[in-house]
């Protein structure tokens, strides 16, 4: 169960209502661990990721404290993770206001304190969206239940971790990329399109995927001509997803010396799954990378839908973002069918959440206020 949460909806709506991708339960852990077993060092209780035509933007962190403590020695922690996680600004929200000196100190630091009251009345000044039903990302529940979304199946709940964990810790677009292709295809056996609950699941991996494009398209783009050759786009995009054109030889000759031992290993990868088709669809998004930047908030909310049922303002506000951004929903298109492809699930799925982005469009969105009414407690998803 978890805890201040009312303080963690106010930190995922505030960002949500400026369009920000929020992440709770964060779990930090070491990118050099040293351990057999994953060690964790310390958890975010909400992080905010923005998106934009640098890749990732802006991060945020929101650390919520309901007990009694002193707001500086809070404040002084919270910048030590921030900058661990290089976030350029952290939120700490208290039951109760801080002394005006903790405040003016902490800030110095970039991070902002506030009592539950003064952060609401901040956000609001802040993202005028956060006055009303705005979305669906601020629902604890479903935040609450990746814990167990899963029914115990552990490639599923890697994928849900991964999904939730990876992209607001993750600074390395392509190694983003070849991780959530990694751990998808290992999941898509355990991926069963008849099933609400993994409905929601794959629809949180294709949100972590579009996190990672997002952040790989806006590094592309500095390097990509438009009257590249196919083949030298082929070679480029090769040497840049695998660190540099030394990194992808050694990786090569790594492989051929292994494969001549005669114990050919089969973890070590020289390209993405479905390359051809994975190439045609980077090309795509760099004909517009600025407008790929708003698919990893849309596809999180879309995500979240899934799981709860549609409400009239959210999808109001989700379904004028789809009509003023005339490529998000082909970029959405585009993930799905490649994802589908690259792990061999079925095209059952791909046109189920096909479905779930086209309900929101606005022809959508007018036939779900008419015969769509939001899910209950009893038949929610989480």
């Amino acid at each position: 169960m978890i805890k201040d949460r009312a303080q963690k909806r106010m930190a995922a709506k505030f960002c949500a209502a400026q369009a920000i991708v929020p992440f709770a339960e964060v779990v930090v852990r070491s990118s050099a661990s040293l351990e057999e077993s994953p060690v964790d060092i310390t958890d975010i209780d909400v992080a905010g990721i923005q998106y934009g035509h640098r890749g990732a933007e802006r991060r945020i962190l929101f650390d919520c404290k309901t007990g009694k403590m002193s707001a500086i020695n809070r404040a002084l922690w919270v910048a030590g993770v921030a900058r661990y996680v290089d976030a350029q600004e952290a939120y700490l929200i208290l039951k109760k206001d801080a002394p005006y000196s903790h405040r003016l100190a902490a800030n110095e630091l970039c991070v902002h304190v506030h009592s539950e009251l003064n952060f609401e009345k901040h956000a609001s000044s802040v993202a005028p969206a956060y006055n009303y039903d705005c979305t669906y990302l601020d629902d604890m529940d479903v935040w609450d239940g990746m814990a167990t979304v899963a029914n115990g199946v552990q490639r599923l709940q890697e994928l849900v971790q991964f999904s939730n964990m990876a992209p607001p810790l993750e600074r390395n677009g392509p190694k983003g990329l070849r991780g959530a292709l990694a751990i998808l295809l290992r999941a898509a056996p355990e991926i069963d399109p008849r099933k609400p609950k993994h409905i929601f699941i794959y629809s949180l991996a294709l949100s972590a995927f579009a996190c990672f494009s997002a952040m790989t398209a806006s590094d592309m783009k500095t390097i990509f001509q438009f009257d590249m050759t196919k083949e030298d786009f082929d070679r480029t995009a090769r040497y840049y997803l695998w660190g540099g054109r030394d990194s992808y030889q050694m990786r090569r000759a790594l492989k051929a010396s292994i494969d001549h031992s005669g114990t050919p290993d089969s973890s070590i990868d020289l390209e993405l799954p479905q390359w051809p088709r994975f190439l045609n669809m980077f090309r795509s998004f760099l004909d517009a990378p600025d407008l790929l930047s708003a698919t990893p908030y849309l596809s999180k909310e879309i995500a979240f839908r899934a799981a709860t049922g549609s409400r009239q303002e959210p999808d109001h506000r989700l379904s004028q973002m789809l009509s003023e951004n005339k490529r998000a929903r082909q970029f959405l298109f585009q993930m799905n069918a490649y994802l589908i492809s690259a792990a061999r699930l079925p095209k059952e799925l791909q046109d189920t959440y096909e479905s779930l982005v086209n309900s929101v469009t606005s022809d959508g969105f007018i036939a779900a206020e008419q015969s769509a009414p939001a899910r209950t407690d009893v038949d929610r998803l989480i």
